[in-house]
């Protein structure tokens, strides 16, 4: 039974920001047919599956205040959810005051 389950469990998991090296996220059918435009740069990695750096790629997309990005549907449609996904910064260690060592706080940002 569990052999029919691995593959729901896995896209779970990375739904839920959990990296599982060599595996990509199955984007909805909307989002891969859909038109994909942005105020600036190639946001392909938006809809790629991979929600870290792999290799010399950083499979992501970096926005500053005010740009966008737009999903163009060929048709109306009703969309039940969105995922919007942030940098989670999960290998950045930081050195806090008063620690004797480095310590991983993604909730740190400046």
């Amino acid at each position: 039974m569990y052999e029919k389950r691995v593959d729901e469990l896995q896209q779970t998991l990375m739904d839920d920001d959990c990296y599982l090296p060599f595996l990509q996220r199955r984007m909805p059918a909307s989002t891969a047919r859909a038109k994909l435009s942005a105020s600036r740069g190639d946001a392909e990695a938006l809809r790629n599956g991979m929600d870290r750096p792999v290799g010399g790629s950083d499979n992501a997309w970096t926005a500053a205040a005010g740009d966008w990005v737009q999903y163009e549907l060929a048709a109306p449609a009703t969309l039940r959810e969105a995922r919007i996904a942030f940098d989670s910064n999960l290998n950045r260690e930081w050195r806090g005051e008063n620690t004797a060592g480095f310590k991983n706080l993604p909730f740190c940002y400046p």
